[in-house]
């Protein structure tokens, strides 16, 4: 398996042979295929900008989207929606990309060519216990994004319906309930406050409690 080697901080562990595998370490992230595409990608650095920096570099190339990419440290949960995972050492990272590597040796040659549906697809069926998960993002206009999703679209795609168009057609199912969410009529934000408040007290402190509806005299009461 031929592997490129991102040493982009001093602290990180040096590059090492591997029984099985080409390493080819690189620490100018401008040329990690210099040397022709890899089948993975370690990105050793403990700073998190140039982490993301590199990963939405190669999500975003049709021909590195689907490559397998390790991380060497952990470096948050954003980063982690990007990646396949982190590991102690270079050995650790080829066991966790040589599986996904050999899915993408069965797809098609050229699907990363074929638009951003046939990308998002061919990602996940390299990966197939992997979920499209959101990640929570407070200034986003509904809160939720999908950072994969968003590497792998097509530009001026909108995300949410570009998701629920592949839902809808049967080539994704949702997974879980993560959070639900009220969306204001006319714009679509979600960044109102909307607090429950009693109709006549407008109160806030308020719970639940079962009341009785007489539909004889109309009386409603506990």
């Amino acid at each position: 398996m031929k592997i490129t080697y991102l040493k982009l901080s001093p602290e990180c562990p040096p590059a090492v042979d591997l029984p099985g595998h080409e390493i080819r370490c690189i620490e100018d992230p401008g040329l990690w295929a210099a040397e022709g595409l890899p089948e993975g990608v370690v990105i050793g650095t403990s700073d998190p900008q140039t982490a993301e920096r590199t990963l939405k570099k190669l999500r975003s190339l049709p021909a590195a989207a689907l490559l397998p990419v390790v991380l060497l440290k952990e470096l948050g949960p954003r980063l982690a929606l990007l990646c396949d995972g982190v590991a102690e050492s270079i050995a650790a990272a080829a066991a966790l990309m040589a599986p996904v590597a050999e899915k993408i040796r069965e797809l098609p040659a050229d699907i990363r060519e074929q638009g951003g549906d046939f990308r998002l697809l061919a990602y996940l069926a390299a990966r197939p216990q992997a979920l499209l998960h959101p990640y929570r993002q407070w200034d986003a206009a509904r809160v939720y994004t999908y950072p994969l999703a968003e590497l792998l679209a097509e530009a001026q795609t909108e995300i949410e319906r570009w998701l629920e168009k592949l839902t809808e057609r049967g080539y994704l199912e949702p997974a879980a309930l993560v959070d639900r969410l009220r969306l204001c009529p006319a714009c679509g934000g979600c960044h109102h406050n909307y607090v429950d408040a009693c109709p006549h007290s407008r109160s806030i402190d308020i719970v639940q409690k079962p009341f009785l509806h007489c539909f004889t005299c109309g009386h409603v009461g506990p």
